[in-house]
């Protein structure tokens, strides 16, 4: 009569069973993981506005009225839009989007991509109370054709 060896093989068995399973384990896991991580990367196109960014519109593309309309296209944006003024020259020729907060113009870049303007720079004032100022310039119609239409 043989002996049947049980033992030694069904635990090998086991063994590796065991290791499959969490292998598997292991990529169900790490796939879970990187698809999170994809679909909460943020697109620049559906980048959502912080709230508290205060913006000042500033005319200085000599048309009457246009700090107005702009305003009320930066408010549909979500943007706060907290001062309306003339800029202190009307001969800009390109709108300029200024960071009133830090040099590292994060408001300032946000808004401008929202806007589509590649003019940003950083002039830090915090005497303003405002994270960014749009200077409005002769270009306005290629970044605001909604201010056209209306009064």
């Amino acid at each position: 009569m043989k002996k049947e060896k049980k033992g030694p093989e069904k635990g090998a068995r086991l063994g590796a069973a065991l290791v499959v399973l969490v292998a598997v384990l292991a990529l169900f896991f790490a796939g879970s993981f990187v698809y999170r991580m994809l679909r909460e990367i943020p697109r620049t196109e559906d980048e959502s506005i912080p709230a508290g960014i205060r913006v000042e519109v500033l005319n200085g593309s000599g048309t009457d009225k246009l700090a107005r309309k702009v305003a009320a296209v930066l408010r549909d944006k979500g943007f706060d839009v907290v001062n309306i003024d003339n800029a202190e020259s009307d001969d800009f020729s390109k709108t300029i989007v200024v960071d009133r907060v830090s040099n590292d113009m994060r408001y300032a870049k946000l808004l401008a991509r929202k806007i589509g303007c590649g003019e940003v720079v950083a002039q830090p004032d915090p005497s303003l109370f405002l994270e960014v100022s749009v200077i409005i310039g002769r270009d306005w119609a290629k970044l605001f054709p909604e201010a056209e239409a209306g009064d």
